[in-house]
């Protein structure tokens, strides 16, 4: 279990970090307020999401708990499938890679379904 907080100004993000536990996200995000958005007021999220309130209108703050920590290993391996629906293609020979391999619609629909366990759900 880890925590992403991401940090966006005017819609751009500024920082993306992620912490083992959600006190750490929290005290990344005091810092960063503090170095970067002359936030001087205290450690506590209640101060902090109130001065948020008045700055809204260009920041945007998201900590997100993400459930599952995946490994080297499993990153290869997602990189490996991307790869191969990328170029992997298939003749009466079997499968070559084709470096000039069409790509539509279904090569990102498959890329998505990839990559989706990485990243957290988007809140609704």
């Amino acid at each position: 279990m880890f925590y992403i907080l991401t940090i966006a100004d005017r819609g751009l993000v500024s920082q993306a970090e992620a912490f083992r536990t959600r006190k750490a996200a929290e005290e990344g995000l005091v810092n960063y307020l503090r170095e970067n958005e002359c936030y001087d007021g205290s450690g506590s999220m209640r101060a902090i999401r109130r001065w948020l309130r008045e700055h809204d209108e260009r920041l945007s703050v998201e900590i997100v708990e993400q459930a599952e920590d995946f490994g080297a290993e499993a990153h290869m391996a997602a990189l490996r499938r991307i790869y191969d629906i990328l170029y992997l293609d298939i003749n009466k020979d079997g499968d070559f890679y084709n470096e000039e391999k069409a790509w539509d619609a279904d090569t990102t629909a498959a890329i998505a379904e990839v990559v989706r366990p990485f990243f957290p759900k988007p809140p609704a």
